[in-house]
């Protein structure tokens, strides 16, 4: 079995725009919002409230090593650019045992309350490992949500499920995109970037422009030079043709 123990959740606001806590531009912005007609009295009328435009909650699942957190480090980097709201809450195993890691990782255009995800919610799992993606299957939106996962096993516990089911149940599921992505990294010129190839496959999905999530993947990787960061475009970018592929 492979144990987990929590480490943090925390969440990020955008600034909204013009915010002061000034008396007097507080009252010229809200006159200035809030048009006054004038009949026998004068009242205010508020804008209406915009909808929700952009909401997403996902789950991120994989083993310790594998670069899960990159993945969220580098969507929340894309989301929060956008002036996007984000709330996560992590659970990481021991990477130097192979334990298992996940996070949960919510992303909208207004604030959200809870940085925990309800069960049968969630929009998408991004997984790494094939059987961690199906330990938080009851998370998924049965209808509606999609699972992105690695078809490589990571292979480190005795009582590992028999493979044959695993890729069994994973071909049952309704919406899913089912990804060598260990294969497609090493042939790219470095295994260690299957995280990326995985990101790729996800990206059709995460209501983010692409560019943008290229951006971000840069902006990770730029530290440990060139040849890194267009290794990891390059796989990235092979990972989204692949799901592009499927639809």
């Amino acid at each position: 079995m492979r144990y987990a123990h929590i480490t943090r959740a925390y969440s990020i606001r955008p600034n909204r725009k013009g915010e002061s806590h000034s008396p007097s531009i507080n009252q010229k912005r809200r006159i200035r919002y809030a048009p006054t007609i004038k009949t026998e009295r004068a009242y205010r009328i508020r804008p209406k409230r915009k909808k929700d435009k952009m909401k997403i909650d996902i789950i991120l699942a994989g083993v310790g090593g594998q670069g899960i957190l990159s993945i969220a480090t580098i969507v929340g980097y894309a989301a929060v650019k956008r002036g996007m709201y984000m709330k996560q809450a992590e659970v990481h195993g021991m990477s130097q045992r192979g334990g298992d890691v996940q996070s949960h990782f919510r992303l909208s255009d207004h604030e959200i309350a809870s940085d925990l995800i309800p069960m049968g919610k969630a929009d998408m799992i991004i997984s790494v490992e094939p059987m961690e993606s199906l330990r938080y299957l009851p998370w998924l939106n049965p209808e509606t949500g999609w699972l992105i996962t690695n078809s490589k096993p990571f292979i480190n516990i005795p009582n590992y499920p028999d493979v044959d089911k695993l890729n069994a149940t994973l071909d049952g599921l309704k919406n899913k995109v089912v990804i060598d992505a260990d294969k497609i990294a090493t042939d790219l010129g470095s295994a260690r970037s299957a995280n990326m190839v995985i990101l790729g496959a996800a990206s059709p999905y995460l209501q983010l422009p692409f560019e943008e999530i290229e951006a971000a993947v840069r902006e990770n990787f730029a530290r440990k030079g060139e040849d890194v960061v267009n290794t990891n475009i390059a796989c990235l970018r092979a990972g989204r043709e692949f799901a592009e592929k499927l639809k």
